[in-house]
């Protein structure tokens, strides 16, 4: 598993989880509706590390050094079962997961350096909904969104053509897409 996604398709419209399950498998959940989900998968060998901190906002990078962030998920573990964030950050080596008050599990999906190369294309405070697209050379193996505005949620971050979409509610959103240089994975 190199990334994948979730579109809530029924009220509320929002997802508890959207993130990997296992290297395997991943997981779009929460809030008694039906789901599309998504799960992009590769050759590479790649690794799932979950950090339940118990904070609202976190964030968390791959533990070993010679690894590379891929992507990542996020699961609200408290009473608003949401989450405004799921997405890379800091300088793209780190998974945030965080909004509305409760405890998260952060997930970080992680390969070898030597495996791959990455690169991230990013949409920053668009409308409602948006698609951001990896380079022509390139190809989408992930992606997350932040809501940056009111209701701060979003119904949709999934993958859509050679690009990652986020949108839903109304609200601002900021997308990012985690791209790989073809021919550098195995």
């Amino acid at each position: 598993l190199m990334g994948g996604g979730c579109q809530a398709d029924g009220s509320p419209h929002v997802f508890q989880q959207n993130g990997p399950s296992s290297n395997t498998a991943w997981t779009c959940g929460g809030h008694s509706m039906q789901k599309h989900v998504y799960a992009i998968c590769g050759t590479i060998q790649t690794t799932v590390e979950t950090h339940a901190s118990g904070n609202d906002w976190d964030s968390f990078s791959c533990n070993d050094q010679s690894h590379q962030m891929l992507g990542g998920g996020c699961k609200s573990a408290g009473d608003a079962y949401r989450f405004q964030s799921n997405r890379p950050f800091g300088n793209a080596d780190q998974w945030q997961c965080g909004g509305h008050g409760s405890g998260k599990w952060t997930s970080v999906i992680c390969a070898a350096k030597a495996d791959i190369k990455m690169d991230v294309a990013t949409y920053n405070f668009g409308g409602d909904w948006h698609t951001v697209t990896c380079a022509d050379s390139m190809k989408v193996i992930g992606g997350g969104c932040i809501a940056e505005t009111h209701p701060f949620v979003m119904e949709a971050s999934r993958p859509q053509g050679n690009g990652w979409e986020c949108g839903g509610h109304g609200g601002q959103k900021s997308v990012y897409a985690m791209c790989a240089h073809e021919g550098t994975t195995r």
